[in-house]
């Protein structure tokens, strides 16, 4: 199976699967628009000028985020943002107390479950965003001691 992909200066590349998992990367995985992110990439040149392909050998190295690219900039630019004043994240509201954090992302705050539940379609695409940032950011990049892979 091959996606083809564009990188965020329109660079076109295949990426080929030579994996022996069992789970397909198609379907609701895979739509127009959203975002891949690849653990070690290996990227083959193919003669004759046409476009790159990188193989993935293993899905752990292969994730998709289910938000566009511009969705996860701005979502790591609000993560960090360094604001002395959290407020609940419906944007009609101005409540600033007591709130509790999304349970997938803790990013978003919510003064009750109506609000939560008003925003979700405008949160959603951040919060698979703030998720996969989440799990960028707990990692130490600088302290290699094995070969990371992303969640299942």
């Amino acid at each position: 199976m091959a996606l083809q992909v564009r990188d965020i200066k329109g660079n076109v590349a295949d990426i080929v699967f030579s994996t022996d998992d069992d789970q397909p990367v198609t379907g609701k995985r895979c739509r127009t628009g959203y975002t891949v992110a690849i653990l070690y990439p290996f990227v083959e040149n193919h003669l004759f000028g046409g476009i790159p392909v990188i193989r993935i050998e293993s899905l752990s190295s292969f994730m998709v985020i289910p938000c566009s690219l511009e969705t996860l900039f701005t979502a790591n630019d609000k993560m960090h943002e360094r604001s002395e004043v959290v407020k609940c994240s419906e944007s009609t509201c101005d409540v600033k107390e007591n709130l509790s954090a999304c349970s997938s992302c803790r990013i978003a705050k919510y003064c009750g479950r109506e609000h939560q539940v008003k925003n979700w379609k405008t949160h959603k695409p951040k919060c698979h965003a703030y998720q996969a940032l989440n799990w960028f950011i707990e990692r130490d990049w600088t302290d290699w001691e094995d070969w990371w892979n992303f969640p299942k």
